[in-house]
């Protein structure tokens, strides 16, 4: 009897023992929910005090603002003055038609805006490559000046001019060389040129775009890349085009993407000689884009000494002007 009574006792033991735990794990559930709410609350918290703080910020510095307004864009661009003529406005809280007079200051030189359908209005003209800023409107009445604090910065060379890049590649077994005549043969079993051109001002067109071999210094081939894509590979030609590939930028920003083929192309070294390849692109504004996609160096005794990608292939283009002058980039970055 005592025997059973204990088996009893163990049995209620082991089963109050797995309720007990069964209820510790439930509350340890429990707990962690709680500790996830709560931290779900307090970051709910700290972000509404955020956007408060911002807002009350926002408030006061709008109180505070002289104007309600301000916008540019760029305009045109002079490629032989080589600036940028930028349309800029502000919109003054308070003004006195006829007295009040608004100026603001870029690259060293003060341009009036001329108060016009409630805005002070003006053109400006900055450098075409180089970064530039405004940093306040300044208002003067009579003998008192105000400013008012503004945050324009300008680098048309990057936000208003064409910027190429290009880069070279190729996969597989990529190249295989052979020599005779005194000649280095570089053969590119699957190789492709992929141009990148961001045209930031939409109207700008690509007139024309070449890859060119230089041996030491001399041109001795230029091959026409076809800017409807029909060079890239069959499978590569739905990227190129000179439509916008972002359609609500259309008319303002227009990238293009080229690719050419170069599988089973051959590039000819003459031994104790250097081959540079560039591709080169005109554009609309008659300036020269010229990318370095490949540097092929032959010892006299036809090794190859250096060949590759070197760090700046794939980095934009320096810029040449009609005459061949250079205007933007380091060409020593290129040697």
């Amino acid at each position: 009897m005592k025997n059973n009574f204990d088996r009893i006792i163990s049995v209620l033991t082991c089963i109050a023992l797995i309720f007990c735990l069964l209820r510790i794990r439930s509350l340890e559930g429990e707990i962690n929910s709680l500790r996830s709410s709560m931290a779900q609350r307090i970051d709910n918290v700290s972000r509404d005090v955020n956007n408060i703080s911002y807002n009350v910020r926002n408030t006061l510095e709008q109180q505070a603002s002289l104007i309600t307004g301000d916008e540019w864009q760029y305009i045109s661009a002079d490629m032989n003055a080589k600036t940028a003529t930028v349309s800029c406005s502000v919109t003054a809280k308070e003004y006195t038609p006829g007295v009040t007079q608004a100026f603001v200051t870029a690259a060293g030189q003060q341009f009036e805006l001329v108060l016009a359908d409630g805005s002070f209005t003006g053109q400006i003209t900055i450098p075409l490559y180089e970064e530039t800023a405004i940093y306040n409107v300044s208002f003067k009445e009579n003998d008192k000046i105000t400013n008012q604090p503004l945050d324009w910065h300008f680098f048309p060379r990057y936000e208003y001019l064409t910027v190429v890049y290009a880069d070279f590649s190729w996969s597989g077994r990529g190249n295989k060389a052979e020599s005779k005549d005194n000649v280095y043969r570089w053969i590119i079993e699957d190789g492709e040129i992929d141009i990148d051109v961001d045209r930031q001002n939409g109207s700008t067109k690509i007139i024309s775009m070449d890859m060119v071999e230089i041996i030491n210094g001399v041109e001795t081939k230029r091959t026409a890349i076809p800017l409807d894509g029909s060079g890239a590979k069959t499978d590569d030609r739905m990227f190129a085009s000179q439509e916008p590939t972002r359609p609500e930028y259309a008319g303002d920003y227009q990238n293009t993407n080229l690719r050419y083929d170069l599988t089973d192309y051959i590039f000819e070294i003459p031994f104790g000689s250097t081959l540079d390849v560039y591709v080169e692109t005109v554009d609309g504004d008659g300036l020269l884009h010229r990318n370095q996609i490949a540097e092929f160096t032959v010892s006299s005794d036809g090794r190859n000494i250096d060949e590759g990608h070197q760090w700046w292939h794939g980095a934009e283009s320096t810029v040449y002007d009609r005459k061949g002058n250079l205007i933007y980039g380091n060409e020593e970055l290129m040697k």
